[in-house]
């Protein structure tokens, strides 16, 4: 009996140690990492006290339109009424995410029917090291959007197989989809290409799946038109990127290479997909693994394009790739068995795994210390208790910490992460760089008068993007008040 099933018992072992990984880091310290957190912090807070979304934000941009998908804000506040707050914004997630370790295993079993391929494949989707920078501690939609999001993929094999009984599962989970996040999107072109790959096989699809393809497509489309509506009619397809200024994709694309893009999606895991791509399309015709060749080439269409975030698209193609690894141990172990050296699969796995904790697991440790360095700390929350005691005004802070100075400091901000339905998007952040920048004492004047600029929040963070040890404009003029000169600056723009 535990011979049937020792592979649940590593799945176990592998879903709690990816687990552990996550919380050791997640919980030592207090606040989160990233703007998105506290954005979804506020909605929470909001949703509790008015029943309701927030659609229309006093603090962000010094008053805007939100638009946003509430399933994940309504998920976290109905859980916080049953367990505590701790759980729910630091644990929760983290389980979430973990999980994926679980669903990665048994779509991977569905495709080769091998149990060590398949673990291994969860392996590898347990430490992706831009999963790992993206999510970690950061109380993400993505952590329930990706679970459903493959969780689609898995049903929709197995109706392939015939078991129809999971297709009202997969209608269901299409409608929660695109509630979660209008990355969505990603999903309806992701079976589109599949139908094309299908296609160009001169195959077909069996008629119950055509139909769930069909219906997924315009159901997906429909909802996310609903909620973004005013969006799709402002910004067109960059809704996918959430309608990114043009100076921050310049910024972010040239700090990528190939080198980063191999470490940041882990090199075992792209080498053996890559592999495990030619398989499919060259060798064995595999087509439910069209499912994610396809996600592979709707993403590189939209990063072509520049519709969508580098990293979104990378973190959507880093839940690929270890599935297709799976996919392509498969046929290196039958190839290794036709050998004659009986012990060549022991020391392929012995080789592998020492890759493995190499260039996936250890480059996940060393990200996820780097993520919680620029997390919030007791330190940085006691200086935003400083700038919440002073008179009301427009908070100039780098964009990555708009909604973390909304949240503590209880302040109206300039600028963060959310540009949609922000039509100065571009000049409002070209105006935050050179006013952190202060190469003119007049242009900044001019800059922090045209946008009522108050307070100047330069925390760490701040002075590492733009390699400064203070805001320079504080040290050229009488204009500038300091109230916080430590780690975490606060200045007062008084003339």
């Amino acid at each position: 009996m535990l011979r049937d099933k020792w592979h649940l018992y590593v799945l176990t072992i592998l879903f709690l140690s990816v687990l552990t990984f996550r919380l050791f880091f997640s919980l030592s310290i207090p606040g989160f990492t990233g703007d998105n957190a506290y954005a979804t912090l506020r909605q929470v807070d909001h949703i509790s006290e008015h029943y309701g979304i927030m659609l229309y934000d006093d603090l962000s941009y010094g008053g805007r339109e939100l638009l946003v998908s509430p399933l994940f804000y309504y998920f976290l506040t109905f859980s916080r009424f049953f367990i505590s707050e701790t759980f729910v914004f630091k644990i929760l997630p983290e389980v979430l995410l973990s999980l994926l370790v679980v669903v990665v295993y048994f779509i991977t079993y569905e495709l080769t029917k091998e149990k060590g391929s398949a673990l291994i494949a969860a392996l590898l989707s347990g430490f992706v090291p831009l999963v790992i920078g993206a999510t970690l501690n950061s109380l993400s939609s993505y952590s329930l959007f990706f679970l459903i999001f493959l969780m689609l993929f898995f049903f929709l094999i197995k109706i392939n197989q015939g078991e129809l009984a999971y297709v009202d599962w997969f209608v269901f989970l299409s409608f929660l989809l695109p509630l979660i996040h209008p990355g969505a999107l990603i999903f309806v072109l992701a079976l589109i290409f599949y139908w094309i790959l299908i296609l160009a096989e001169s195959s077909s699809l069996k008629p119950v799946t055509t139909e769930l393809v069909l219906f997924s497509i315009f159901l997906v489309s429909l909802v996310e038109f609903v909620i973004f509506k005013e969006a799709f009619l402002e910004h067109g397809l960059s809704l996918i990127r959430y309608n990114l200024p043009s100076r921050i994709i310049e910024d972010y694309f040239v700090e990528f290479s190939a080198l980063s893009l191999l470490y940041s999606l882990g090199i075992v895991s792209v080498i053996l997909g890559c592999i495990g791509i030619y398989i499919a399309l060259f060798k064995t015709k595999s087509y439910n693994i069209f499912l994610f060749i396809g996600l592979i080439l709707s993403v590189l269409l939209l990063l072509l394009l520049k519709l969508v975030d580098f990293s979104i698209g990378i973190l959507f193609l880093s839940i690929s790739f270890p599935i297709l690894a799976g996919f392509s141990l498969r046929y290196i172990y039958r190839y290794l068995s036709n050998l004659r050296f009986s012990r060549t699969i022991l020391y392929f796995n012995v080789l592998l795994v020492f890759s493995i904790l190499l260039f996936s697991v250890l480059p996940s440790y060393t990200t996820a210390k780097s993520v919680i360095h620029y997390g919030v700390s007791e330190e940085e929350i006691r200086a935003l208790s400083v700038l919440k005691d002073l008179p009301q005004g427009i908070v100039l802070a780098d964009l990555e910490e708009g909604n973390m100075v909304n949240y503590y400091a209880d302040k109206k901000t300039l600028l963060d992460r959310n540009f949609l339905l922000i039509s100065n998007a571009n000049f409002v952040v070209r105006d935050a760089k050179l006013i952190f920048l202060g190469s003119s004492d007049l242009l900044t004047s001019q800059r922090i008068a045209n946008n009522e600029i108050t307070y100047v929040y330069f925390s760490f963070r701040t002075k590492e993007r733009y390699n400064s040890t203070t805001f320079l404009y504080s040290e050229n003029t009488q204009c500038v008040e300091t109230l916080h000169n430590e780690t975490y600056q606060i200045f007062r723009v008084i003339c």
